[in-house]
């Protein structure tokens, strides 16, 4: 059993309980005290007070209501956002939120109060986290800082006008360093533009003159946005706006806001307003007492500038007048110096780039001035030239000349000269032709003070003379080549005519005598006499051209391999000829005979060129002429060509010899062997056949012919070559009719077809021959005619006996250019023809060649 306490025990645990109760006592009035002062403190705040639990505010001071306007419990319950402008009521919540989450969130920010009225306030929010029991909350505390917010707003105006008054200042400063600079009116309007933007902004800035006699108003510079018709160099007549800024003599501002309220009396902002534009200002640019125009400021901004503002714009204005009217004086001056410079310039310029020479000579004879076209002609430098006598520029052979001359001047002695022949001496130690005009510098008083020369040029003049002179020998040439063609033509006829009866008669009299008689070597020896005559004849006709020939389509090849043993024989056995043909060579069109006279006769060349034992090499290939090549090498023309090259290891030619190569009767042999024609018979042929001709001779290092000739692209059967061989004379029963002016000819010819077997009808005109072909009454197979004949030519005679005897063959014969049946020389393929004077052999085989034709003769 538990002991019972005593009486004292029991006392003493109420004197404990009695001193507990005091204290506890005085513990809640200190409590008391402490929630009355903090509610006194609370309620009696500067600040205002709120509570929030959660979203929901649980306490407001009175001091909060009656900032935000509301009686007293309105608040309580609300969401604390309420108290906020819309515009900071989610930060304020996203805050509140976190701090009663326990996170950090600034204590202390500037918000706007929304009163229950709906209107704002500045203020100052100090927030911090609590604990209502055992649950957060927020306490805030709100200060009206709207006087705070006027000082500091007053203050930063004061100091923002103090900056624009140092801006304005400075910026009025620059813009009278640059009214006062020396810069061009478009750098004036840029840097004025620029600076003025410092203390008026604005959108688009444009400066317009003004022509009052003109009435016209016209846009000098513009920058910023672009308006439609409103660019630099815009004019129009004087309009409302600039009316009214001229008579006002001062700004104007205008704010766009809607255009019934401008467009009537201010039409030409209508455009500016389409472009956005919606605050003007004009200032009028005042110069001499005279409105000279206006600026003009712009801004997209509604209301962006006050009345204010026209002051300041006002004396914008006036120091872009001045700047205006110095630059004009500016470029006024700037003009007259331009114009000097330019004319000082020009006369230099005239002076350095004339196309001929100039210089100046003092009374010395020294060079005083030189221009850049003698310098570049002689290749000095003008200090290389400045103050030296003009005569050691000349070269030595005519400088002692030159000085006595330019003396001679000097003192009044001679007359300036005229066209004056000089050759001046290059630096690099060439000279030069020129000719030298002079004209005498002269004071006032008439005392020669100097010379000034012009030099042109002469190189040109002389080298046209010396193509003059190479052209007018060239011509001579041709001149004299051309002589000696009609030459040859005008014998051909006579000669060739008188050698077929020679050569006639003569076959004639072998036939009748007997081969081992004593007259029958003599007629030989006539025979080849005549046919060494008719051969210098046919050199003659080939070399001028007037040759008549055949051609065929052939391949080269086969034609020089026809030739090769001849050529043997011709050059001898000490002479190795090689022989190399080109593959897949292409055909050329070409009497087959001319390719024959073309390699004997550089053949012959080629034997008396070597001495004793050497090569003589003949080869061909194809080859192809660009136009490139030919631009730069004159000569050939382009196209595909077939190269016959001919080459001797002789004793070559010099330079002098290869200029005179193709001229007739030119020849480096001894007298008596060589006639001369054999190389111009070679160019001849080559040009008759439109080809060229190439060579390339040193002395002692032999000779190189390089003919070419133009391919042939048509399709066409190839003439092959043969060697010839010995044949018996054809002979043929036909009738044969021989129209021939010249008697020998016709009766010889007459002989020799008789002697063939043929029955041959004879008439000595055109007339003759119609009424013989006409009476005689059995068949006439063929016609021989002379091409030439007095009364008409034998091609208009051949067309009327085949009009009555259309069987009737023709075979023409001459001994001159057939020019009657051949286009330049050229037989067509169906037109037969024998070359005067012809041997039996030759008239026994081209008799039978016609007679066996399948087709009539065509003439036409």
């Amino acid at each position: 059993m538990a002991k019972r306490p005593s009486y004292e025990e029991l006392e003493q645990r109420v004197r404990d309980l009695e001193v507990e109760s005091a204290k506890g006592k005085r513990a809640e009035e200190a409590l008391r005290q402490t929630e009355e002062r903090y509610r006194s403190l609370v309620e009696d705040s500067f600040d205002g007070i709120f509570i929030q639990e959660g979203s929901k505010i649980i306490y407001v001071n009175q001091r909060l209501n009656e900032m935000l306007g509301y009686r007293e419990g309105e608040l309580e319950g609300q969401d604390h956002w309420i108290d906020y402008h819309p515009a900071y009521q989610t930060l304020t919540r996203e805050r509140a939120k976190a701090r009663m989450r326990g996170e950090e969130a600034p204590p202390q920010y500037e918000v706007t109060l929304q009163r229950k009225d709906g209107t704002f306030f500045e203020g100052e929010i100090f927030a911090r986290a609590i604990l209502l029991g055992s649950k957060p909350g927020v306490q805030v505390w709100i200060r009206d800082i709207t006087h705070r917010k006027r000082a500091e707003e007053a203050l930063r105006e004061s100091e923002e006008n103090a900056k624009r008054t140092a801006q304005v200042n400075s910026t009025m400063a620059e813009i009278g360093r640059i009214i006062s600079s020396t810069l061009s009116i478009e750098d004036v309007y840029g840097q004025f533009a620029v600076e003025a933007k410092k203390i008026l902004p604005f959108d688009r800035i444009a400066i317009g003159l003004i022509s009052h006699e003109q009435g016209t108003y016209r846009f000098a510079y513009t920058s910023g946005i672009e308006i439609p018709d409103r660019y630099k160099g815009y004019t129009v007549h004087l309009s409302g706006l600039v009316r009214e800024v001229i008579a006002a003599r001062s700004g104007l501002l205008l704010q766009l806001e809607k255009e019934e309220d401008f467009v009537e009396d201010y039409p030409e902002l209508l455009i500016p307003y389409q472009a956005g534009v919606r605050s003007v200002m004009a200032a009028p640019l005042i110069s001499r007492d005279q409105v000279v125009g206006v600026l003009y400021l712009a801004s997209l901004g509604s209301k962006a500038y006050k009345e204010k503002d026209l002051k300041l714009v006002d004396e914008v204005a006036t120091q872009i007048a001045g700047a205006i009217a110095n630059a004009q004086l500016y470029a006024q001056l700037k003009q007259t110096e331009e114009t000097l410079r330019e004319g000082e310039k020009r006369y230099r310029d005239l002076y350095d780039e004339a196309p001929v020479g100039y210089h100046t000579l003092d009374n010395q004879g020294r060079v005083t001035s030189i221009n850049r076209q003698e310098r570049t002609m002689l290749g000095y430098s003008a200090e290389e030239m400045l103050g030296k006598p003009i005569w050691n520029f000349i070269v030595d052979k005519e400088a002692r000349e030159a000085q006595e001359i330019i003396r001679a001047r000097l003192r009044g002695i001679l007359p300036p000269s005229k066209g004056l022949e000089r050759n001046f001496r290059r630096k690099d130690g060439t000279s030069v032709p020129v000719l030298i005009d002079d004209r005498l510098l002269t004071d006032t008083d008439g005392r020669i003070l100097g010379i000034r020369t012009t030099v042109r040029d002469n190189t040109d003049r002389k080298r046209a003379e010396e193509e003059k002179e190479k052209l007018q020998a060239q011509l001579n040439q041709a001149q004299k080549m051309e002589s000696v063609g009609r030459l040859a033509g005008g014998i051909a006829h006579d000669f060739n005519n008188m050698l077929g009866i020679i050569v006639g008669n003569a076959e004639l009299a072998m036939l009748q005598v007997n081969p081992a008689g004593p007259h029958f070597n003599n007629i030989q020896e006539i025979l080849k006499a005549s046919q060494r005559s008719a051969n210098l004849v046919r050199q003659l006709l080939a070399f001028a051209r007037k040759q008549t020939v055949s051609p065929k389509v052939l391949d080269l090849n086969d034609t020089v391999l026809g030739m090769l043993k001849m050529l043997r024989r011709l050059i001898g056995e000490d002479i190795d000829l090689a022989w190399v043909p080109g593959l897949d060579l292409w055909p050329v069109k070409i009497d087959p005979s001319q390719i024959d006279q073309i390699l004997a006769n550089l053949a012959v060349n080629a034997r008396d060129a070597i001495a004793g034992v050497g090569r003589l090499t003949i080869e061909t290939t194809n080859v192809v002429f660009e136009e490139s090549y030919c631009a730069d090498n004159p000569g050939p023309t382009p196209g595909e060509y077939v190269l016959l090259t001919v080459h001797d290891e002789g004793a070559g030619m010099s330079k002098e010899a290869l200029e005179h190569l193709f001229e007739p009767f030119f020849t480096t042999k001894e007298v008596g062997k060589g006639t001369g024609l054999g190389l111009a018979t070679v160019y001849g042929i080559v040009k008759q056949n439109d080809g060229f001709i190439n060579v390339y001779s040193e002395p002692g290092e032999g000779t190189t012919f390089r003919i070419y000739l133009p391919r042939y692209f048509e399709a066409g059967d190839m003439e092959v070559s043969a060697s010839p061989a010995e044949v018996e004379l054809p002979k043929g029963t036909e009738t044969v009719l021989i129209v021939e002016d010249e008697v020998g000819i016709l009766y010889t010819t007459r002989e020799l077809l008789q002697t063939l077997g043929y029955t041959a009808l004879t008439a000595r005109t055109v007339t003759e021959a119609m009424r013989g072909a006409e009476e005689y009454g059995g068949e006439i197979h063929l016609l021989i005619t002379d091409v030439v004949m007095p009364e008409m030519n034998g091609r208009e005679l051949a067309e009327r006996l085949i009009s009555m005897r259309p069987r009737m063959k023709t075979l023409f014969m001459s001994g001159y250019s057939a020019d009657v049946i051949a286009h330049r020389g050229v037989l067509d393929p169906h037109v037969h023809f024998i070359e005067k004077p012809f041997s039996a052999k030759a008239l026994a085989a081209k008799l039978r060649e016609v007679l066996a034709a399948n087709s009539l003769t065509k003439t036409d």
